[in-house]
């Protein structure tokens, strides 16, 4: 399916989405763990790759999801 340019978000709405600062994202951007695209200065993120950065961390708990039925919340920190 083809990403549409206002399906994008900024790198600002992309850090509030996931609760962390703006060069948090720049960040996962450099490291390659989330694709961007650059539209001249500005680097746009598709919301489906924010969700795919999020899918591995909740399914970690058990190979079925959490324990119990469990729901969590994740907050995805600045990586070391």
């Amino acid at each position: 399916m083809t990403k549409s340019a206002t399906e994008y978000l900024t790198v600002e709405q992309a850090a509030e989405f996931l609760t962390v600062h703006r060069q948090t994202i720049h960040t996962y951007v450099r490291k390659g763990l989330l694709p961007a695209s650059k539209l001249g200065r500005r680097t746009l993120i598709h919301p489906d790759d924010l969700r795919a950065l999020l899918r591995p961390v909740v399914n970690r708990a058990t190979p079925g999801g959490l324990a119990g039925g469990l729901k969590a919340t994740v907050r995805i920190g600045p990586l070391i």
